[in-house]
């Protein structure tokens, strides 16, 4: 079965972000694409990435508040 690629913008603007349009609506052509797997498995580490962080600055910022 072949993924209609022409939608591909719809899909993206409709799910909110690209990896998670590829994964959801175009699974064949991520088996098939080491590119787009690179790139969906990029995306997920630096959102672990931002998420740790916002984790850390926020102990930090309640242990400043605790101090004062």
């Amino acid at each position: 079965m072949s993924e209609d690629l022409s939608m591909w913008g719809y899909w993206r603007d409709k799910r909110g972000s690209a990896s998670e349009a590829v994964e959801s609506d175009f699974p064949n052509t991520l088996v098939n694409d080491p590119v787009l797997q690179a790139s969906v498995n990029q995306i997920k580490a630096l959102e672990l990435a931002i998420d740790a962080r916002m984790e850390q600055l926020a102990d930090e910022q309640k242990e400043e508040d605790d101090e004062h």
